[in-house]
């Protein structure tokens, strides 16, 4: 018979786990807030670098839509001087930082990407402690190998989303229909709640009285994916123009004309030969926001 382990030893294991998990929390939380924030500090980099000139200087805030659309090997942008900082998941979450530099500077152009208006996905904090967890393993076993050298900096993390291609992995053929069906429905319960963030909103109407131009970007997923969510998707936009009417310095953008099945590596996020069509079509609206200017 298998001996069972002294109920202490349990009680031990989970108090450790937890501890574990409240340090990398508490890891996140502070990292997440400190005046040093690795995103906002890129973000005033961009404002530091002289502008050319006579260029519109434009900035984005996205999810991994805009992530996967506009890849860091993009050619520069004739005219342009053009930056995105972006996250994974809905929400502005980590991007605060970000808006609270770009509210300093003031850009020609700020773009914000519709999926941060909609409620903060839930797994967020749970995915970044992830993150931290995996690479301090890696860390420590870098270390104990003699190849400490390899080792990805914590401080780099919230970065490497801004630096790295988006990594789009398509499902099998058979299961395709069914990622497709599953993420549709979670798609379907944000837009069903009708929750747009009435502070983000607020902060986009202030910055457009103080003359920059805001530009509302829905990057539209294939065609399939964006029939089965038209609906609630078409009421919540709607809901949004009535808390963001369009206006001088307030514009509204769809890339709706590329939802071919075969641009996207699974419904949603563009892949190589999406994100060349996007950023061809990208180049074009920015273009015309210049000769606007």
């Amino acid at each position: 018979m298998a001996a069972v382990l002294p109920l202490r030893i349990w009680l031990y294991s989970v108090a450790l786990v937890a501890a574990v998990v409240a340090v990398f929390a508490l890891m996140l939380w502070s990292s997440s807030r400190r005046p040093d924030n690795p995103i906002a500090l890129k973000t005033q980099q961009f404002f530091d670098t002289t502008a050319t000139k006579g260029n519109l200087r434009v900035i984005g805030l996205g999810s991994s839509l805009l992530w996967a659309a506009s890849p860091p090997t993009q050619p520069a942008i004739p005219g342009i001087d053009w930056a995105r900082m972006i996250k994974p998941g809905m929400g502005m979450g980590k991007l605060h930082t970000s808006l609270d530099v770009i509210e300093r500077n003031l850009p020609d152009v700020l773009v914000i990407e519709e999926n941060l208006l909609l409620p903060e996905t839930n797994n967020f904090s749970t995915d970044e402690v992830r993150q931290y967890l995996a690479n301090t393993i890696m860390e420590l076993a870098y270390k104990a190998t003699g190849y400490a050298w390899l080792a990805y900096p914590p401080a780099h993390l919230p970065l490497a989303d801004q630096r790295l291609a988006f990594d789009c992995r398509a499902p099998l053929p058979d299961a395709q229909q069914q990622y497709m069906l599953e993420h549709a429905s979670e798609l379907q319960t944000y837009f069903e709640s009708h929750v747009i963030d009435l502070t983000l909103s607020s902060r986009l109407d202030q910055l457009s009285r103080r003359g920059v131009h805001i530009v509302l970007l829905d990057i539209g997923r294939s065609n399939q994916t964006e029939q089965m969510i038209a609906s609630d998707k078409h009421r919540w936009q709607q809901q949004l123009h009535q808390i963001l009417p369009p206006g001088p310095h307030l514009s509204y953008l769809s890339s709706a004309n590329l939802l071919q099945q075969d641009m996207y590596c699974d419904g949603s996020h563009m892949n190589a030969d999406g994100a060349r069509v996007f950023g061809a079509w990208w180049n074009a609206q920015l273009q015309q926001l210049r000769k606007e200017r």
